[in-house]
């Protein structure tokens, strides 16, 4: 499993990393636009590790709020 992380708009990360020359059977992806915290590659989604891979909308921060929420 492949994991391309990026900071920047999806046409410019499909190019910098030539996602075009790459065969796959599914793709997993992840788009957002940061609202509390800056933009970083290290940070960004998907994260993986051998054959899984997750994105999540949320921040760690507002867990507990959602939670309380849902209960």
């Amino acid at each position: 499993m492949g994991c391309f992380k990026a900071v920047g708009y999806p046409e410019d990360v499909g190019e910098f990393y030539m996602l075009d020359q790459y065969e796959a059977y599914l793709w997993t992806a992840h788009g957002r636009f940061p609202t509390n915290t800056p933009g970083w590659w290290g940070g960004s989604h998907p994260f993986n590790i051998l054959d899984w891979s997750i994105v999540h909308n949320g921040e760690i921060s507002s867990y507990d709020t959602n939670r309380r929420y849902i209960e």
